[in-house]
């Protein structure tokens, strides 16, 4: 870490945990008790987004504001599988994605010029793009049953990996066809987060590629 700052090290760590819990949701899918393992990874990913977001205490605390309703319904839905459990978490987890990925936006568009830590939290924001979106396709599969091909109500954490594959899918415009949205709007929601998953890398290619022209040559 003595070669890094710590805004470097934080986004290294965020995108080191984002892409181990896309590892990890898969493999211990069939293991014996996969829900204790989930719930380590959501809890110590909600600690690093925190960590790597914030500076002042007032933006720790508002995050923690974010953060405590996440870790409660995670815990509502170890000792609870009913589907309203399901909804609380997968609404307050929507809600904390949104509130960091706003942050890591305003980071990259008020940053002067385009380092490491720019590049890694632009990463970090599409991958948590892909995970907010799973989370709203979750919304969607529990109150409108069928709306999708691969689940019908997502009361098990097992779940997620089916919804955030779908999701990653969506927003990377791949359409591998093995997984599909059958209801309107379930189909519409797929169609938003393809669109806003190509504006966003347009967007921010855009942006990064301006703070490299305009950045002062030495």
């Amino acid at each position: 870490m003595s070669h890094l700052k710590k805004g470097e090290f934080t986004s290294w760590a965020l995108l080191s945990v984002l892409l181990l819990s896309f590892i990890v949701t898969p493999l211990v899918e069939g293991v014996g008790a996969p829900t204790f393992v989930l719930s380590i990874t959501l809890f110590v990913t909600v600690c690093v987004a925190i960590w790597a977001a914030c500076e002042k205490t007032s933006q720790y605390i508002v995050s923690a504001m974010f953060a405590i309703p996440v870790l409660t319904a995670n815990s509502f839905v170890i000792f609870d599988s009913r589907m309203l459990a399901s909804i609380y978490f997968l609404a307050t987890m929507g809600l904390f994605l949104s509130h960091f990925i706003l942050r890591f936006i305003k980071n990259i568009f008020t940053s002067q010029a385009v380092d490491t830590r720019v590049l890694l939290n632009a990463t970090s924001i599409y991958l948590m793009l892909g995970l907010l979106f799973a989370m709203l396709h979750g919304i969607v599969a529990a109150c409108v049953p069928g709306s999708y091909s691969f689940i019908d109500l997502p009361g098990n954490r097992e779940d997620i990996f089916q919804l955030v594959y779908f999701s990653l899918v969506t927003i990377t415009t791949l359409g591998y066809g093995d997984l599909a949205p059958r209801s309107n709007f379930a189909q519409s929601l797929s169609g938003v987060e393809a669109v806003i998953g190509q504006i966003y890398l347009t967007v921010i290619i855009a942006r990064l590629v301006g703070l490299h022209i305009a950045k002062p040559k030495q």
